[in-house]
């Protein structure tokens, strides 16, 4: 397989991947935890954030790296792939400076019982989550446009 072809092989379809998984927690599994005691609730969170900890990443450098290469080395779709990459890269500092306290604050939550038994009173780790669903629709958001814009580069492509 030639570079080009490789390097649209892993340039939007793990944009679109990702954006899928992000658009499930936004719309589905989130939301779905919101009514329910932070005992029950917190755990999940803390199990889902975990586990995507590792294919959030994975996908999201495959995708950035793979979009700025095509940026690169194909001049006359630079546009195209530029913004592909930086929709993509965009979701890294979105994620770990705007939805990472909120996060982190979940995670604690699940840890310790005291705590738990606290926000179940004041309905802190409800609030959290409503504020992460509604971050993380931006990474929605911006995954998409990567996808798409990629897309719409590789049919556009003569």
């Amino acid at each position: 397989m030639d570079p080009i072809r490789t390097a649209t092989f892993l340039s939007f379809p793990p944009a679109l991947i990702l954006t899928g998984y992000t658009l499930s927690f936004s719309h589905s599994t989130v939301p779905a935890l919101y009514d329910h005691k932070p005992q029950q609730t917190t755990p999940i969170f803390r199990l889902l954030s975990t586990h995507s900890s590792a294919l959030i990443p994975t996908l999201t450098l495959l995708s950035t790296s793979a979009s700025a290469y095509l940026a690169y080395v194909l001049p006359e779709q630079r546009r195209e792939w530029t913004t592909a990459a930086a929709a993509m890269f965009l979701t890294v500092p979105w994620r770990a400076l705007m939805m990472g306290k909120g996060e982190k604050r979940l995670v604690e939550i699940s840890k310790e019982e005291r705590v738990r038994a606290k926000s179940e009173m004041t309905l802190e780790h409800r609030q959290l989550m409503i504020r992460w669903v509604k971050m993380n629709w931006v990474n929605v958001v911006l995954g998409a446009v990567s996808g798409v814009t990629g897309l719409m580069a590789v049919v556009g492509r003569k």
